[in-house]
């Protein structure tokens, strides 16, 4: 029984059974329809069309977020309404979080329990849709 542990311990065995948790976790994520705050922000953009990369510098949002607006833009003029692509982006950078997550617990503490623990309540913390795709709006 040790050593299982100790091979479940290990960098490499750790950061592939978190990815895929990762994946079963999330794995019909990308075929999920847009939530309302997805299709607010795609409809802000095509009213607004350019606009929308400084939207909130005028008092119009309390977000003011121009980076993430041209990010936003940039992907509704390649991608349009496929939702499909959102959904695959947002869930890449969730994993991606989720990765760095275990590294930053694994600097802090030093212990490969805990950043693996850390990781896995980040990842299952919220099955929903939102908590991967809020990146994307």
């Amino acid at each position: 029984m040790t050593k299982i542990f100790n091979f479940l311990k290990s960098s490499k065995v750790s950061i592939a059974i978190l990815i895929l948790t990762f994946f079963l976790i999330y794995w019909r994520v990308p075929t999920i329809f847009f939530v309302q705050d997805e299709l607010l922000v795609l409809g802000l953009i095509k009213d607004q069309g350019k606009d929308y990369i400084f939207r909130g510098f005028d008092g119009s949002s309390i977000h003011i977020t121009p980076l993430l607006n041209l990010l936003n833009y940039f992907l509704f003029n390649v991608f349009k309404l496929n939702h499909f692509v959102y959904g695959t982006l947002g869930f890449l950078i969730h994993l991606m979080n989720g990765l760095l997550t275990y590294a930053l617990v694994l600097k802090i503490t030093k212990k490969r329990d805990l950043a693996w623990l850390g990781t896995l309540l980040f990842f299952s913390s919220s099955a929903a849709s939102q908590l991967v795709m809020w990146p994307m709006v």
